[in-house]
């Protein structure tokens, strides 16, 4: 049923966490971008980290218990099952756990198309703890879809499935895959929390992070959590997979490594302020094997003097996130990430190739014009070609095909407009994109592609944001569901896509329209 050895290594290693894992330090499951209940109370708290997520349960819950909050009434024994109640709980002197079920059926039609498109997921969501020190979170999900729409061509283009890694053929032009994550989460003290596990992470306030995001597949990682004073200090130690780099049947895909350093600070009860470093090197590069540097193991040294000192070609990064709060629910963000520069060639404006960075700029506010539950979100991102990319893909920023942070990758901007309402249990949410970003030649290397090696057939200056051949893409997303179970975020939802896609003005347009039941956990993005 699963030929690939790396998708047999996570549901092992899923399966291995079952006889000894326990709660309290529980990490969040909540991360669907539409269904995170909680965010407005966590970014109306002054002391909450709230750019590190998952966030860990108990910090939530010590200020909005989510079980409360979308309480169904009804003394029915079969309907508060189903509408309040986990699927099977067991509950003990200090352990408990509990089985969900992981859906998502989907029927739709896209416009221009004779077919249906289609999704049909079944799985599980398996948590829960001993004591208050030691949680865990397992997941496993069999996966068929049919795409006679635009998710065709963004997974065609990949050569995997967007976030959720390799798939196989199934029927005429459908796609099979599984996917499965699971971690543990020991917390030996209130100020230290250690997750060890497959799954993702994410850094940043925006809908897009330009550091880390979930954008890509599930991957292996030790995470190391300081909490002291107003400061909490990320350390994550990461492997990730390369499918583009050349290698052989009896290899596999080649493999590389990261350590990201992450500290954020609430400066005051209205600024904070946090510091991004990573560092990305090959597994085996020409001296031969190279595993995982020690050198990087150090959680409290900075990168750069040590990947200089190794004389080493690591691909060294570093950045920033910002966070003002204004009365507890306005709010403004942004983030920078340097990637390399020359101070000499930024300000003589020469569009040298080696100046790589990016920004982002966002607001959000919670209850506009006082409406409760009424939540508005505005974000520019813009990445300067090459950014990311390395001499070889094996530094570059990326995992199993898709960039760790924004989805575009680089030579971009991109504007996103979220707006969100819920009434009780109905859900209503809309979004729109617009971007602008421009795609290498047969000639010419935009930038574009974090994978490509940036020595060749690139342009010394002259480099601007879109070069390249121009894409122009409009997105607008609009759905209506009511949730149906809040503890894992059943719901059924209906909704229409309407997306214009222009490449050096030959544009295509499609409307895709869609219902499912289906339950919202992660993320899985197919608006870039």
């Amino acid at each position: 049923m699963f030929k690939s050895k790396n998708m047999r290594k996570k549901i092992l290693f899923a399966l291995l966490c079952l006889p000894i894992l326990g709660f309290a330090q529980l990490p969040s499951i909540y991360e669907n971008t539409s269904y995170r209940h909680f965010d407005r109370y966590v970014y109306a708290n002054d002391s909450f980290h709230t750019s590190v997520r998952p966030y860990l349960m108990n910090q939530v819950d010590s200020i909005v218990s989510i079980d409360t909050l979308f309480t169904f009434a009804t003394h029915n024994k079969v309907l508060n099952k189903v509408m309040n109640k986990n699927l099977i709980s067991v509950k003990a002197k200090d352990v408990w756990f509990t089985i969900n079920p992981y859906i998502a059926f989907e029927s739709g039609k896209a416009s221009g198309h004779p077919d249906k498109s289609y999704v049909n997921t079944r799985g599980f969501i398996l948590q829960g703890a001993i004591d208050k020190k030691l949680a865990f979170i397992s997941t496993f999900r069999e996966n068929q879809a049919m795409f006679n729409d635009y998710r065709n061509e963004i997974t065609n283009s990949l050569d995997v499935m967007p976030g959720q890694g390799s798939v196989k053929a199934f029927k005429s032009g459908g796609y099979d895959w599984g996917y499965a994550t699971g971690l543990v989460s020991y917390s030996p003290s209130t100020h230290f929390n250690i997750q060890i596990g497959t799954d993702k992470n994410f850094l940043g306030d925006g809908y897009r992070s330009l550091l880390l995001s979930d954008n890509s597949n599930a991957y292996p990682f030790l995470k190391l959590t300081t909490d002291f004073w107003k400061i909490k200090y990320v350390n994550i130690w990461g492997q990730f997979t390369d499918r583009m780099y050349p290698t052989t049947r009896d290899m596999g895909n080649a493999r590389k490594w990261a350590s990201i350093q992450y500290l954020s600070w609430n400066t005051t009860k209205w600024l904070n302020i946090s510091l991004f470093e990573s560092v990305m090197w090959a597994n085996q590069d020409s001296t031969g094997y190279r595993g995982f540097d020690f050198s990087y193991a150090n959680p409290v040294i900075f990168m750069r003097p040590i990947e200089f000192e190794n004389g080493s070609p690591d691909n060294v990064m570093m950045g920033g996130n910002f966070k003002i709060t204004i009365k507890k629910k306005y709010v403004l963000y942004s983030q920078a990430l340097i990637d390399e520069f020359n101070l000499h060639e930024m300000k003589a404006n020469s569009g040298y190739w080696s100046n790589k960075y990016g920004y982002q700029l966002g607001a959000k506010t919670f209850d506009l014009f006082g409406f409760k539950h009424l939540d508005l979100q505005a974000e520019y991102n813009r990445v300067r070609p090459f950014t990311y990319s390395h001499w070889s893909t094996l530094q570059c920023y990326g995992n199993y095909n898709q960039p760790l942070a924004h989805p575009l990758g680089a030579n971009f901007q991109e504007m996103v407009g979220i707006a969100r309402y819920n009434w009780h249990r109905v859900f209503i949410d809309c979004k729109l994109i617009y971007a602008k970003f421009g795609t290498s030649t047969k000639t010419l290397n935009a930038g574009d592609n974090i994978f490509a090696d940036y020595t060749k057939s690139r342009k010394e200056y002259g480099n601007t944001v879109g070069q390249g051949t121009p894409n122009l893409l409009k997105q607008f997303d609009i759905s209506a569901s009511y949730l149906i179970n809040p503890l894992y975020n059943l719901n059924v939802c209906a909704g229409i896509t309407k997306r214009s896609l222009s490449i050096n003005s030959k544009v295509t347009d499609q409307t895709y329209i869609y219902f499912a039941l289906r339950t919202s956990l992660d993320n899985m993005f197919f608006d870039y």
